[in-house]
């Protein structure tokens, strides 16, 4: 990695650092102007009196780091599994006609067993820190999902999520039993494509969008 990439990832890393100390400073503060309601969330989380949204409240009061470090792990796993999506349907289907096909079946099986290597491991990230991130804010809002546009919107993306988790369990066990096709393959893509392109939608309209 040469000194711009060094350097991006410094600033990216610093970027982070910042962004969690800002929010613990802000929770402060908030706790600083509200004491009493964090002094009758404290006696009413003693005595088991507390609803799953103030539970949920309370464990993201505690712990005011971790929803901002869920939605970083869960941006970053996004970045690079779209972008891998990406690449292989706008770029990597646009060039097979241009190179020989020895070279081509040469670059598509690197990049193959790349990607099984390291996709495991971003989907575990990216659906773990999903999960966190749903339990620390979102889980009162899916207790009545279509009570609300954000609460509908935000079912959705989950529904089409697992979409894609289920497309990327398919297609492992595919090329585990040798039974992956060309034809299977562009049409897992083409696929995944249209299910990233779709979550990007929902991810944005879920704080755009009202009815």
């Amino acid at each position: 990695m040469g000194g711009a990439g060094h350097g991006a990832v410094l600033c990216t890393t610093w970027a982070c650092v910042l962004t969690f100390i800002l929010i613990g400073v802000k929770r402060q503060d908030r706790r600083a102007l509200y004491p009493a309601e964090e002094l009758r969330r404290s006696s009413a989380r003693a005595s088991g009196l507390l609803t799953v949204s103030e539970s949920c409240c309370c464990i993201e009061s505690e712990n005011p780091m971790l929803y901002p470090l869920f939605l970083t792990l869960h941006l970053f796993a996004a970045l690079i599994f779209i972008g891998t999506v990406f690449f292989e349907v706008l770029f990597l289907e646009s060039i097979r006609k241009q190179l020989p096909v020895k070279v081509m079946l040469l670059v598509e099986q690197g990049i193959g067993r790349r990607a099984r290597a390291l996709i495991p491991w971003v989907l575990l990230v990216l659906f773990g820190a999903g999960l966190g991130m749903v339990w620390l804010r979102y889980l009162p809002v899916l207790a009545t999902p279509l009570a609300s546009s954000f609460g509908t919107l935000l079912l959705l993306k989950i529904v089409v999520a697992v979409s894609v988790l289920l497309h990327f369990l398919v297609a492992m066990a595919l090329f585990k039993t040798g039974r992956m096709k060309a034809r299977f393959l562009h049409f897992i893509h083409g696929s995944l494509f249209c299910h990233m392109i779709v979550i990007v939608l929902l991810a944005k309209g879920m704080f755009y969008l009202t009815w």
